[in-house]
């Protein structure tokens, strides 16, 4: 989906905005800057007011075209609804992620999927103009987090 002149010969197509989730976390930081370099317009979902703030100055030659959206929580029905109107692509990176969780299935799992599949819910209701999804995971989606810090524990296909 690079940015591309048009096909006369005349000036460039104006830029494709697509959407990334949780644009402040390390994988999304990377796509974000990656898109910009490319010539999108990137909405970024944020979870706090501060965040909003930090992400533009993380990418600031390119503050024209990056623009934040609140999305404190993922969970909520609707929590996309804005977001993905009037974007061509979403990329779905945010997921919630703490060392300090007992509670996996609780704290990380059902958040993720609820918030996995809010988001297509939101691009299924309000996002018409949406081609394409990119969902995405880390090595934190296969992670004991009672395990996270022993150097001792191997992760294999049998755990």
């Amino acid at each position: 989906m690079p940015v591309t002149q048009s096909s006369s010969g005349g000036a460039p197509n104006p830029p494709k905005t697509v959407l990334v989730t949780g644009g402040s976390g390390f994988l999304a930081s990377h796509v974000v800057r990656e898109l910009l370099q490319q010539g999108y317009s990137v909405r970024v979902t944020v979870r706090s007011e501060a965040m909003v703030k930090n992400v533009p100055q993380a990418h600031a030659l390119d503050f024209q075209r990056l623009s934040c959206i609140l999305v404190p929580d993922m969970t909520v029905p609707g929590a996309y609804d804005t977001a993905v109107q009037g974007v061509t692509g979403v990329f779905h990176i945010s997921s919630p992620f703490t060392f300090t969780t007992t509670e996996n299935t609780n704290d990380l799992l059902i958040p993720a999927v609820s918030g996995t599949r809010g988001v297509l819910q939101s691009i299924k209701n309000y996002g018409p103009d949406v081609k394409r999804v990119v969902l995405t995971s880390s090595g934190g989606a296969m992670i004991d987090p009672t395990l996270a810090f022993d150097r001792d524990h191997l992760y294999t296909e049998d755990n």
